[in-house]
């Protein structure tokens, strides 16, 4: 099984801003796309590597954006601005992808793998 293949099933698919693993055009490496779960959604593409606050703060002297990572259905992400970096939530913080760019700080994700039995949030309510 591949690193894009691991990738993918872990990620799982549901729901429509979802991330999906997919391969960095330029350098080839495994990453996740997808929109962000702001109002205004942009397209992000994130390295899903679990940073620590260390981490998260190395990539920001690196100039790269840092996102909270959360499953709802599928791994969704939100970008981290000034107030929302005060605090360590029960999530990830994954950093923007930058070709070559490596994150020495990283750790053991928070986020569960995929059980595709989930919760979908685009399903219709049960009652």
């Amino acid at each position: 099984m591949t690193d894009l293949q691991r990738l993918h099933e872990w990620l799982g698919s549901s729901g429509k801003q979802a991330l999906q693993a997919v391969r960095c055009p330029r350098c080839k490496a495994a990453v996740a796309r997808g929109w962000s779960a702001e109002v205004c959604a942009f397209l992000v593409l994130v390295d899903p590597v679990p940073l620590t606050p260390l981490g998260e703060f190395e990539a920001l002297l690196a100039g790269l954006w840092t996102y909270t990572a959360w499953r709802v259905g599928g791994v969704r992400v939100d970008l981290r601005t000034a107030n929302r970096r005060t605090h360590r939530l029960a999530h990830d913080v994954w950093p923007e992808h930058r070709c070559g760019h490596f994150h020495l700080h990283t750790t053991k994700s928070q986020i569960s793998p995929s059980t595709h039995d989930g919760f979908d949030p685009d399903a219709p309510p049960p009652f």
